[in-house]
């Protein structure tokens, strides 16, 4: 199994980064393939290898656990891609969200409805 991790990466907290990078260690532990922001080059000038990069791991992956803050703007394109995908999407935390609708809100109902 693979399984892609969407996360906020940039503007990220301490507490945020070890709680992802703790999620990655425990998957890998139970032999599961993990692609995550460590799998791509941040450093893009224009960002498009950086989308191109998550997109061909989210594509080879499986499920794509979700750690969300509303404050990312990466995580909204790469949880657009996952929609569009038809991936198997488990929601593991959420950061930050907004008040009223929301992508968090609509990823729930989605999985209600879908999975």
């Amino acid at each position: 199994m693979k399984v892609y991790i969407l996360c906020p990466v940039r503007n990220t907290s301490d507490k945020q980064k070890k709680e992802v990078d703790s999620y990655i260690e425990t998957l890998e532990s139970q032999g599961i393939d993990v692609h995550s922001y460590k799998n791509v080059d941040q450093n893009d000038k224009t960002g498009y290898e950086i989308v191109m990069g998550h997109l061909r791991g989210m594509q080879s992956s499986d499920e794509v656990h979700v750690f969300w803050d509303v404050k990312s703007k990466g995580s909204h394109c790469d949880l657009g891609m996952a929609l569009a995908l038809g991936k198997r999407i488990k929601m593991v935390k959420c950061f930050e969200d907004n008040k009223g609708k929301s992508y968090w809100k609509a990823l729930k109902e989605y999985i209600k409805r879908n999975q």
